[in-house]
């Protein structure tokens, strides 16, 4: 059993008619392609290729995915993953991602942030266990606005 949820992420794609950038995290030699750790959270993103067959049971994907175990961060903490800047011609662009949720605790929370001229604005978020299966997130970005 697991003890709680874990929190991955998977083929992070961006585009407004046309792909700007992708992410399957299977490139060696920029593994979190150009995303990075935030140095001033609680807790760090892992890049993970094999998997028990315990957690294959709940998720078998081929590749590499990142994820966040909830054990690793207290309540009200963090583990923040920054996007790299993202710029388009468009007014508008849509972030598309992948993500699993799934386990005991059904207090963490999945969000995903947009840093704005006034501060830092939730543009999506997820609460507790969502599904033993990958989801599917989209959002879509105003041009004054940087994921992260």
């Amino acid at each position: 059993r697991l003890q709680c949820p874990f929190i991955c992420l998977c083929c992070v794609c961006v585009s407004p008619a046309v792909v700007l950038t992708s992410c399957d995290f299977n490139q060696g030699h920029d593994p979190y392609c150009r995303f990075s750790q935030d140095n001033t959270d609680n807790g760090d993103w892992t890049r993970h290729k094999e998997y028990t067959s315990l957690f294959c049971l709940i998720l078998c994907v081929e590749g590499y995915y990142i994820y966040h175990e909830c054990d690793n961060v207290a309540n009200g903490q963090k583990a923040r993953l920054l996007s790299p800047v993202l710029t388009s011609s468009a007014s508008e662009i849509c972030v598309q991602f992948r993500y699993y949720m799934y386990g005991m605790d059904s207090h963490n929370i999945l969000r995903v942030l947009a840093k704005t001229p006034s501060g830092d604005e939730e543009v999506w978020n997820k609460t507790g266990i969502q599904s033993p299966s990958w989801l599917k997130g989209s959002i879509t970005v105003h041009e004054w606005k940087k994921m992260f």
